[in-house]
């Protein structure tokens, strides 16, 4: 099966498990979805952001459900919304915010895959059958696609200069080691200095984040400035922050190689 990296799985549903909840359905679960129960039952998917067909506008995937006896058991999730549901729709996934991603056991769309938004139903009943209708959008054609599709958050623009610095500040304050990763993979400039003539390493150690110096120098990095920056915010102690493990990591480092004298400030 295609489709995202999935972590925290359960223990495989069985056969036996599966005819069961279909008698109790009354419905044959679509063949995609059935198969990730059998192998998975229960998951995170990474990366985990989808669109609505035909939109730009989309929701994420926090965990899809399975037939594994947990608070992720999809059982739990019917019994739940079952008179706020359209009829014919499982749920086998929710959102951030707990809205959920369904799967038609209906004869006429069976497998497609469809939005709920709960806070559009909160009024709905079981009675109201166009209404809920109109509660849901339609996500995929199948199980499959649907994984297939899911995507991480799009990059922020480049500019002609170099990435926008925007950017960086933002990977920066929110220590974002994955979007740290993905912006050194494009190619960036580790020479490049923003508007206080600072390199991404300067900036790195002046948060004090020993995993982001290390993914960047790991990448080639000139260490000299930083090694002095870390040196004098060691001695102020800051909350959140290794500057002290920084410059451990530093010392032990050869000196630059195109630096006169190493490089390295004496100490």
């Amino acid at each position: 099966m295609l489709g995202p990296t999935l972590y925290d799985t359960c223990e495989p549903a069985t056969e036996d498990n599966l005819a069961d909840f279909e008698r109790e359905l009354g419905a044959a679960v679509p063949a995609p979805y059935r198969e990730f129960l059998l192998q998975f039952n229960g998951a995170c998917p990474e990366p985990n952001l989808f669109n609505f067909k035909d939109s730009e506008k989309g929701s994420d995937c926090r965990y899809i459900l399975g037939l594994n006896g947990t608070d992720h058991d999809l059982r739990h999730y019917l019994e739940t919304h079952k008179l706020r549901l359209p009829q014919g729709l499982l749920p086998i996934a929710y959102d951030s915010v707990g809205n959920l991603i369904c799967i038609s056991i209906r004869p006429q769309d069976h497998g497609h895959v469809y939005f709920w938004d709960h806070s559009l139903a909160n009024n709905s009943t079981a009675a109201d059958s166009q209404d809920l209708a109109d509660k849901i959008l339609p996500v995929a054609d199948s199980f499959d696609q649907f994984l297939f599709n899911l995507k991480d958050p799009e990059p922020e623009p480049l500019t002609s200069g170099g990435p926008d610095e925007s950017e960086v500040e933002r990977i920066m304050r929110t220590r974002d080691i994955k979007a740290l990763k993905d912006l050194l993979m494009s190619g960036y400039d580790l020479d490049h200095m923003d508007d206080n003539y600072l390199t991404i390493l300067d900036n790195a150690t002046i948060i004090g984040d020993l995993q982001m110096v290390k993914l960047i120098v790991s990448r080639g990095a000139k260490t000299a400035d930083a090694l002095e920056i870390a040196r004098d915010a060691a001695q102020f102690n800051h909350p959140d922050a290794d500057h002290k493990g920084i410059v451990a990591f530093l010392e032990k480092l050869p000196p630059d190689k195109d630096t006169p004298g190493g490089g390295l400030i004496p100490r």
